[in-house]
């Protein structure tokens, strides 16, 4: 008796309060999606979200067409997504399609190539972290997904302002700016929108409303290399750059560094940047791929007083072998050709 009252009271001892919950939508649907499209299109709508950054959408100029639903306020939506993507965009990393392989690593093959139509909703609107949080819950939630965070030093730029200074315009309501080189493609972009359009000799950045981060968030998905803000510039702005066709290489680059000298007065110096990347030890497709849809509600426990502080208890066993990351994959397909931020 007296041996079974110790070990009673080492277990009592490892009792702490258990974690706060993380937050979690108020309502969810994961559906698959079979549209065969190339496109997708994925967003958080927060309160502090940035005119242009609700809804970020990727695909061909030509091709089958996507029908979008947009993030309203306090929501997420994706189309058309496959999971790297959402790990991707739920994580923060900046990764477009043709980085996504390099950022979110290993899983089974269909976690590149299965598409997801999103709709999420939080109980009220908050700030975009937190639907950023609510959508990692639901992800690890749903598709039993398991990750783990690594770093990696990788080459990548700092934008800085060049000699001379920015040639940035604050946001205008009225079209009367002529003088603006490139006004008219400017002056057809609505409020909030990011819009990118090409062609083989030439391709046009438009932005309205826009931070710096929107336009750093455009460079390091089309560069294929992180981009970090160091210009110390904290308004918004209209934004018009006139570039040749942007090609990755070295010598492609030159065209590109002149025209953001000379149009916006910024510059992108070379420097090693420190790359968080994703490793994914488990994922399971969720049962809406064999259902028509599937809707998540919150529990008894996410409806409680936030406040509560639940107490858990466990006796700690001695260790299990660890798993091992799934093989790796072979690269997907890249479909990106065009990107628009609306």
């Amino acid at each position: 008796m007296k041996r079974l009252f110790i070990v009673l009271a080492l277990a009592i001892a490892t009792c702490t309060p258990a974690a706060a919950a993380s937050p979690e939508f108020a309502s969810a649907s994961i559906k698959p999606n079979g549209s065969g499209s190339d496109s997708m299109a994925f967003g958080c709508h927060g309160t502090d979200t940035a005119k242009t950054g609700a809804t970020i959408q990727f695909g061909p100029l030509s091709g089958k067409k996507l029908k979008v639903t947009s993030a309203t306020l306090g929501s997420c939506a994706a189309t058309n997504v496959p999971l790297k993507m959402l790990i991707a965009y739920a994580y923060n990393l900046n990764a477009g399609p043709a980085q996504v392989d390099q950022r979110v690593l290993f899983g089974p093959g269909w976690a590149a190539t299965a598409r997801f139509d999103i709709q999420a909703k939080a109980a009220k609107p908050v700030p975009e972290a937190d639907l950023r949080t609510m959508l990692q819950a639901l992800l690890a939630d749903q598709f039993k997904l398991q990750i783990r965070h690594e770093t990696q030093l990788d080459p990548g730029y700092v934008l800085v302002v060049a000699p001379g200074g920015a040639k940035l315009m604050a946001p205008r309501n009225d079209i009367g700016m002529s003088e603006v080189p490139g006004v008219s493609a400017l002056s057809s972009v609505p409020d909030g929108v990011m819009k990118v359009t090409g062609n083989s000799h030439q391709q046009t950045i438009s932005m309205r409303w826009a931070h710096i981060s929107n336009f750093t968030d455009y460079l390091t998905i089309r560069l294929r290399k992180t981009v970090i803000d160091q210009t110390h510039l904290t308004g918004t702005y209209d934004i018009t750059l006139v570039l040749p066709p942007i090609d990755t290489g070295h010598d492609g680059l030159a065209p590109l560094f002149t025209a953001m000298q000379e149009q916006i007065g910024l510059r992108l110096d070379a420097q090693n940047i420190s790359t968080e990347t994703i490793v994914i030890d488990n994922a399971e497709e969720p049962a809406s791929t064999l259902s028509a849809s599937m809707t998540k509600t919150p529990t008894a426990a996410s409806r409680s007083n936030v406040n509560a502080k639940p107490v858990s208890c466990k006796i700690v066993l001695p260790p299990q072998a660890s798993l091992q990351p799934s093989s790796p994959m072979p690269p997907a397909p890249d479909p990106a050709a065009d990107l628009q931020v609306v």
